[in-house]
């Protein structure tokens, strides 16, 4: 289905699920850079702190603000 075709709903839920893959794709390249310097060190591995998924979705919001909506 084109993009032309889809609800503002339908944008902002194929937006979300986007924002979300690039935030856990990026929490997790984190987390692999940690429990490999913690390997190195020999030190135990710090508490990175949990899936931004707030940070998700106000990506998300954003890219529907800047590119949908100035349509």
């Amino acid at each position: 289905m084109a993009d032309n075709n889809k609800t503002p709903y339908e944008l902002r839920w194929d937006i979300l699920k986007e924002m979300v893959q690039i935030t856990k794709d990026e929490w997790y390249a984190k987390k692999e850079i940690a429990e490999r310097n913690s390997e190195k060190s020999g030190k135990q591995l710090e508490y990175i702190g949990d899936f931004p998924l707030h940070d998700a979705v106000q990506r998300a919001d954003n890219v529907y603000n800047t590119f949908i909506c100035k349509k």
